[in-house]
C-alpha cells in the first residue's frame, strides 16, 4: 500500500489519564511554598503497527517505564509526585518504533483534555524538549512550549507532534521524544485545589 493511499492505518491510543492538583500549603511546611502533585495511572497499550514505549522521569533524567497491556483485567494503581513546585516541569519521553515496511508519517495528540478554568489553562504549559534517533532523510519534528490555553482545540485535544516521518522497519529506527508538562511559575492562588486531566495519548500513523 503506498503512502498515498493511507489515510489513516491506525489509530493508537496510550491511556496516560494524568491528574494535575493543585494544593498551597505553608511557608514555614514548605520552604518553596506552593506545590503541585501530579498523579496518574499506568500506560495502556493497544496492538499496532507501531510500538511504542512511554516513560516519566522520576529522579534527575532517570527514567521508568510506565507502559503496560491494554488489555489488562485489573486497573493500575495510581501514583503521586509530590513537591513539583510553580515553575517545575514532569518529563516523560516515548520510545517509537515503527514496525512497518514502509516509512509512515506520525501524528502525536493529547486527549480527552479536562480544564474548564481559563486561568488554568494559560498556566499549564506543554511542549517537547528533544528528540534521539531522527537523521536527515526522517528530520526531528519542531521543538514545540504552548500554554495549554493556545494548543488546545475545540475537541479537547493539543497536537504534542505532528506529521513527523518515521523510517521503515530496520534494527536502529527507534526513535525517541521528550516531552513536558509544566505548571507556569506565574500560577496565582487563585488555582489552589484547581484540577486537570489528561485521558489519553494518540499516537496516529497517517
Amino acid at each position: 500500500m503506498s503512502k498515498k493511499k493511507k489515510i489513516t492505518v491506525s489509530i493508537f491510543t496510550i491511556l496516560l489519564c494524568v491528574l494535575i492538583s493543585f494544593a498551597w500549603i505553608n511557608e514555614i511546611q514548605n520552604p518553596h511554598g506552593r506545590v503541585l502533585a501530579l498523579r496518574f495511572n499506568e500506560a495502556a497499550i493497544a496492538t499496532s503497527e507501531l510500538e511504542v514505549k512511554l516513560y516519566v522521569d522520576v529522579s534527575e533524567d532517570e527514567f521508568d517505564e510506565i507502559t503496560s497491556l491494554y488489555d489488562e483485567e485489573k486497573a493500575p494503581d495510581l501514583e503521586s509526585y509530590n513537591d513539583f513546585a510553580p515553575g517545575s516541569r514532569k518529563k516523560f519521553k516515548v520510545e517509537i518504533k515503527n514496525l512497518s515496511e514502509d516509512a509512515t508519517t506520525l501524528r502525536i495528540l493529547l486527549s480527552d483534555i479536562v480544564c474548564e478554568n481559563e486561568e488554568l489553562r494559560n498556566n499549564i504549559i506543554i511542549g517537547t524538549n528533544g528528540f534521539n534517533g531522527f537523521d536527515a532523510n526522517y528530520p526531528a519534528p519542531e521543538v514545540q512550549n504552548k500554554r495549554l490555553s493556545d494548543g488546545i482545540n475545540d475537541s479537547g485535544s493539543f497536537v504534542l507532534v505532528d506529521h513527523v516521518d518515521l523510517p521503515p522497519l530496520d534494527v536502529d529506527n527507534t526513535v525517541t521524544i521528550y516531552f513536558y508538562i509544566m505548571f507556569s511559575a506565574a500560577g496565582s492562588e487563585n488555582l489552589e485545589d484547581m484540577t486537570f486531566s489528561i485521558g489519553t495519548i494518540n499516537f496516529l500513523s497517517l
